[in-house]
């Protein structure tokens, strides 16, 4: 088995395909594991993505990933979004407004009963418990010096508050998995509708059923992967979107036309179904993959030895003239059927990866921004 993929070869950065030979991947995750050694936030499975235990998560999740979307769930708090950009005269934080809506979306589709809430000014102590967790992972000085983690998280004043702050997290959590263990125990969510359940719903059914083996401390790992995972990523891609629209008006209004078209506008808050969903299309620069290889190999002609980083350089070949028409102009056009995109071969668009590693969650990005682009007005942009 192979994947074909482009990549690029210095100095003349010629642009070059491969073959790539699907081998195992370990992990690569030691800056997590340093970081807080009993956390949910750093010993989650998915993270780590060791082979065998990959493959007991990954049959429990991909089922709950790949199935119909709550869209009715992303669409409530839509009306909320709309709210609070209203009150903005001017200058709009958009990129902050996303993290707190994309924070309020998660608590809903992973935990079902837990609101946030924060774009209503509630929950402030969580989003505060959260910035601090996501700070900590994220410190250059734990990332450069992780060997000296046992010492920092005892001497350094943000690592000690970030360490309470994904301890408080943890609980949270902990508490959460219990009472919805409970739940599905009792049978509570049996005649639920499976594209409305919840994330942590699925996991704990998708056990119950024998599907898969996970005891509850990894499923609270997991369920924080996607936490973590599926906040920044995505409100950082709809800013991004919002951006390019605001830069782009003929491009905002095919979009508006489009929704309208699609959607109709007899109400505003109406929340597009997934046929709708699925006549309308976006994209998002989103991932860069990083690997290192196991073994010694050859690439094409070239000698790779064993531990060697392996970057694929997204940017590049997402913005390649030789593998895409006027690469930076935005042209959503080109995705569409019978665009560019179609007749490209390997991997020429990696936004979320590819193969066996590609974004798990990729079909839960992609709806919640099209849900929150469908229902948003575009006057003001």
């Amino acid at each position: 088995m192979a994947i074909s993929f482009l990549y690029r070869e210095g100095p003349a950065e010629r642009l070059k395909r491969l073959k790539l030979p699907a081998v195992r991947k370990e992990s690569n995750s030691s800056r997590l594991d340093s970081l807080c050694r009993q956390s949910y936030c750093c010993q989650a499975a998915l993270i780590k993505s060791r082979f065998v235990l990959k493959q007991q998560i990954t049959t429990v999740m991909n089922p709950a990933f790949h199935r119909s979307m709550p869209v009715n769930t992303i669409a409530g708090v839509v009306p909320t979004l709309i709210a609070v950009i209203d009150k903005y005269e001017g200058k709009v934080p958009v990129t902050s407004i996303m993290q707190v809506f994309t924070l309020d979306v998660l608590g809903l589709a992973i935990f079902s009963k837990f609101r946030f809430w924060v774009l209503k000014g509630d929950a402030e102590k969580w989003r505060a418990e959260y910035k601090l967790v996501m700070g900590t992972l994220f410190d250059p000085v734990t990332n450069v010096f992780t060997g000296l983690d046992f010492l920092l998280r005892y001497v350094c004043p943000k690592r000690i508050r970030g360490a309470k702050a994904v301890n408080n997290l943890n609980k949270l959590f902990d508490q959460l998995v219990k009472e919805k263990r409970l739940e599905v125990q009792n049978g509570v969510h049996v005649n639920k509708p499976q594209d409305e359940k919840d994330l942590l719903t699925l996991m704990l059914e998708a056990k119950q059923r024998g599907e898969a083996m996970t005891t509850d401390m990894e499923t609270g790992h997991n369920v924080v992967v996607f936490f973590l995972a599926g906040h920044e990523s995505t409100a950082y891609a709809l800013s991004f979107i919002l951006y390019f629209l605001a830069k782009n008006m003929q491009v905002q209004q095919k979009l508006r036309e489009e929704v309208d078209r699609v959607m109709g506008r007899e109400s505003v808050d109406a929340a597009p179904t997934l046929e709708e969903l699925s006549q309308m299309e976006y994209f998002i620069f989103d991932v860069l993959v990083l690997r290192h290889t196991v073994e010694d190999m050859y690439l094409d002609d070239t000698f790779i030895p064993k531990d060697t980083r392996i970057t694929v350089d997204v940017s590049a070949i997402q913005r390649d003239s030789k593998v895409w028409n006027r690469p930076d102009d935005f042209i959503p056009e080109r995705f569409m059927e019978g665009g560019e995109a179609i007749g490209h071969e390997g991997m020429a668009w990696l936004p979320f990866g590819g193969g066996a590693r590609q974004c798990i969650g990729m079909n839960f990005s992609l709806t919640e921004q099209k849900v929150a682009l469908a229902m948003l007005g575009f006057d003001s942009l």
